[in-house]
This record gives structure tokens, sequence and C-alpha cells, in this order.
């Protein structure tokens, strides 16, 4: 199939699901419901009732606010809005995005606990105790639970550790989870992998890694979870600033790493004779300060742990006008959310 094929496919699937936007949305001009309301209450509707669905792209602010006659700022406002509740994502350059269609599911969820809580707070007022002794209660009673919860176990699996850094701090804010970090050569080279691995309740590793993963462990293929990874909006925006006549400089552990660094370059168009960069900082003969002295830029990891002397020479160097991008490569949002109910699922399971 030719390129101009696809663009008019993708062209009539996106025109097909602006149409059908287009015909449900009703906008009552004399009711008193501000119509950025009506507009956030009627596309929750068409979520709930699976007409949007995740990965929906809707209307362009300027297209629907011409079709539907108000003003751009309403429909930015109902986008923000629906950007809060996280029902959407808002991508620049790419437009708007559906990506989580169970919220309405979550907010009745919420409303129950409240219901409870409030209930049970009523009869223990009934029996004189203070709000200060009825939170007491609680604490204990949290503290007590979570004692209880046996830790989810957790193997990130990668070809380089750069990324294996990166995954960890973004898991680290999940509760009753130890992460274990290894390199795929690592398991290759091993004699029995799944023996390494058969301890662990989840395996995450990236989805151009899975097959290889999968081959290595075939018994235990079903704890692994696929995460689609991919350096950060904002990278990509400090990235996309970067002039043609800039000294760009790449600091890294990892050949791997690397890799994956220029492919960004490369993707948006950064020249690669205007690249320099050094690998194995742990080297004797690697020298910071006279790899960074005539460059205008330097890339690193987000999580680079560099040795305590470096931070000084950073900062001289930003002091003096030089730029530093930390190249955050991370685990898509909607792998995380997959991520947190698997482990919520396994936490419910240990608990019965």
């Amino acid at each position: 199939m030719t390129s101009i094929c696809k663009i008019n496919i993708i062209y009539l699937i996106n025109l097909k699901l602006v149409i059908k936007i287009l015909l449900k949305l009703k906008i009552q001009r004399q009711n008193g419901n501000p119509i950025y309301k009506q507009i956030i209450e009627q596309i929750i509707s068409m979520i709930n009732k699976e007409i949007l669905k995740i990965g929906d792209k809707l209307p362009p602010e300027r297209e629907l606010a011409n079709e539907l006659n108000v003003s751009r700022g309403t429909i930015t406002k109902a986008y923000q809005e629906l950007e809060k509740l996280k029902l959407i994502e808002v991508i620049q350059g790419r437009g708007s995005f559906i990506t989580y269609k169970d919220h309405m599911e979550n907010m009745n969820r919420k409303e129950k606990a409240i219901s409870i809580i409030n209930e049970a707070m009523n009869q223990l007022e009934e029996l004189e105790f203070t709000n200060y002794e009825i939170k007491i209660f609680l604490d204990i009673m949290i503290l007590e639970r979570e004692k209880n919860i046996k830790n989810i176990s957790i193997a990130t699996i990668d070809c380089n550790p750069e990324a294996l850094d990166i995954f960890k701090v973004q898991l680290s804010y999940i509760k009753n989870v130890v992460i274990t970090r290894f390199l795929l050569n690592d398991l290759k080279r091993s004699m029995e992998p799944e023996q390494l691995l058969k301890e662990y309740d989840i395996i995450i590793t990236t989805l151009n890694h899975y097959k290889e993963v999968a081959n290595l462990i075939p018994n235990f293929s079903t704890k692994i979870i696929k995460a689609a990874v991919s350096p950060s909006q904002k990278t990509i925006i400090n990235i996309a600033k970067i002039s043609k006549n800039s000294k760009i400089g790449v600091v890294c552990f990892s050949k791997r790493f690397y890799g994956i660094i220029k492919k960004t370059l490369k993707d948006l168009n950064i020249g690669m004779e205007q690249v320099f960069h050094i690998y194995e900082i742990q080297n004797k003969e690697f020298s910071l300060e006279k790899f960074i002295k005539n460059k205008d830029i330097i890339i690193m990891p987000s999580d680079l742990k560099i040795k305590e002397e470096y931070k000084s020479l950073i900062e001289q160097y930003e002091k003096k006008g030089g730029i530093i991008i930390n190249f955050e490569y991370q685990i898509e949002r909607g792998t995380l959310i997959y991520i947190e109910e698997s482990i919520r699922e396994m936490m419910n399971n240990k608990r019965l």
C-alpha cells in the first residue's frame, strides 16, 4: 500500500470519527448550563457508551468551534477540563486523544467509599470519639493491614543500565514493590534464566525485547508485561530546540543507550556531524572536564549517577551558558496504568 493510500485511509477514519462526534453533540443555548459543561457532559456520555474509545482523536479545537458555532475558548476550556479529569490526553502537534474510559466507574467507587467512611464516622461520633481519636484508629488499622501485605516482586529487563535505572525511578512511587534489574545479556549468559526469574511476580521488559525474553523463560512468559517506552515529550521539545550550529556532547554508560539517543537525534533532523559522544564513564581515562569544554549542549540520561566531583563541573558549565538536556526515556503512561492495575490485583489476591 502506498503512503498516499495510507494517509487517505487515516484521513477518512478521522473524518468519520469527527462526523460521529458532531452528530452526537447537541448544544442547548437557553438552558442555563454553560456550553463548555454541555460539551464535557456529552463527551463523557459518549465515552461511557463506548461511542468514543481509547485512542480516538477528538476534532481540533478550531474545527469543533466552527461546527458548533461557539468560540474557540469554549472548546479549549472543555478540553482542558477533560484533560484534568484524565479522560483525554493533549499531545502537542498531534491533537487530543481519549485515554481512560473507566473514569466514571472510578468516580462511583469513590462516592461509595466516601459514603461508607461517613457512615462509620457518624457511628463513632455517637460513641463520643473525637475526630482526632478516629484518625488515630484509622492510621493504626491501615498500618496493621500494610504489615500483612506481602511485597510484589518485580524484575525489569533491558539491554542497557541507563533505561533500567530510569524504569526503577518511575516505578518507585508504587508501594509494596521490590524491583530488581537484569541486563538482557546477563540473562542470555545464564545457564538457567528461568531459575533466576521464577520467584518474581511480574517481569517487565520492552516491546523490542519481549520475544527474546519470552524465549529465554517460556514457562514464565505469562508473567511478562510488554512496556512501551519512548523519550518524554519534554525531552523531544528540548532536543527539537537545538540549533544547527550547536556542538552536542552525549555522556552515557553504554553504547546501547547512546544508540537510543542517536536515533532520537536523527529522527529530529539533528546532523550527526554536530554530535560527539563518550560512554563507559567509569573508564579511568575519561575526563568530563575536557569533554564538555568545547560543547554547547550536553545530553545525558536523566538518572545518570555521576561522581560527586563532576557535579560542580556541571554547575560551572551551566553558569557559563552550557545547556544540559536530561534524556528521559520512559515507560509510557498506558503501560504504567496497566502495571499499577496488575500490582493492585495481585495485592488483593494476596490478602485473600
